[in-house]
């Protein structure tokens, strides 16, 4: 699970709260307040400013989760046969205005991974991880990919052990 996930499962399991009326429209509108597992996700990712990324496998279920965040980072497809790594693979590419991070490289990650969840200008939101994870799902015109799914959490399990040793400097402020 990741922070988000797992804030779902014990509001679920400890206070009894359906996790599939989250689940449904996790991610507001652009300009609306971010709802409770985003916001107590946010709070958490605060109170971990400063320190370093350094991402456990003790475990089988945590090593397959990084080996299958890596494999949907590089696999093609969709329409558009798009990948993580279309954008996120090569130094200096951007969209529009937007700088793209090189993900595939441990420096650049450790850099911008450690900024999420972040405030985004352009929605007057904050965003975090999960919610990044669809949104980059639609534009590569992908199926709507579900909060807590495997792919979402494996793609963050990747990510963060790319970001392995970066400085966590939440919440960060996107354009």
């Amino acid at each position: 699970m990741d922070v988000e996930t797992r804030i779902l499962w014990c509001m679920e399991r400890l206070q009894g709260i359906s996790a599939a009326e989250y689940v449904k429209r996790p991610h507001p509108p652009g300009g609306q307040p971010v709802k409770e597992p985003a916001a107590i996700a946010t709070y958490v990712a605060a109170k971990s400013a400063g320190e370093k990324f350094a991402a456990k496998l003790d475990n089988r279920q945590e090593k397959e989760a990084v080996a299958l965040g890596e494999t949907l980072f590089y696999r093609r497809s969709g329409p558009f046969d798009f990948a993580c790594a279309t954008c996120h693979s090569q130094s200096g590419l951007r969209i529009r205005l937007q700088g793209l991070p090189y993900l595939a490289e441990k420096n650049e990650a450790q850099k911008v991974v450690g900024e999420w969840p972040a405030y985004r200008v352009s929605t007057t939101q904050v965003m975090t991880m999960q919610h990044r994870m669809y949104d980059c799902y639609w534009q590569m015109r992908l199926p709507e990919v579900e909060l807590g799914s495997e792919a979402t959490v494996a793609l963050i399990s990747f990510l963060t052990r790319q970001a392995e040793g970066g400085e966590i400097a939440v919440p960060g402020l996107k354009r």
